[in-house]
């Protein structure tokens, strides 16, 4: 990944991770609210579940990205062995 690409998913991940919070703080409003919100909460949780995978997914993409990177730039390793001729 570009340095670009790794910015642009550092960004996304962030606001992400916002709604994983926003998202908490709604079910801890609803929980406490009335039980028959019972539905939205299980909803809700669901929803922050899928966007925890999603940032998983995002940082593996990333240090993958890093680690391709750091790749390109070694030089290639030479093979040990006899020359042909």
């Amino acid at each position: 990944m570009t340095k670009s690409e790794l910015k642009i998913l550092g960004s996304a991940m962030a606001r992400v991770e916002d709604a994983i919070a926003l998202l908490e703080d709604a079910q801890e409003t609803l929980v406490h609210a009335d039980p028959k919100f019972e539905f939205p909460v299980g909803i809700i949780f669901s929803a922050q579940t899928s966007l925890r995978v999603v940032v998983e997914l995002a940082r593996d993409a990333e240090t993958e990205g890093a680690e391709g990177k750091k790749a390109a730039k070694k030089p290639a390793a030479k093979k040990a062995g006899k020359k042909r001729r």
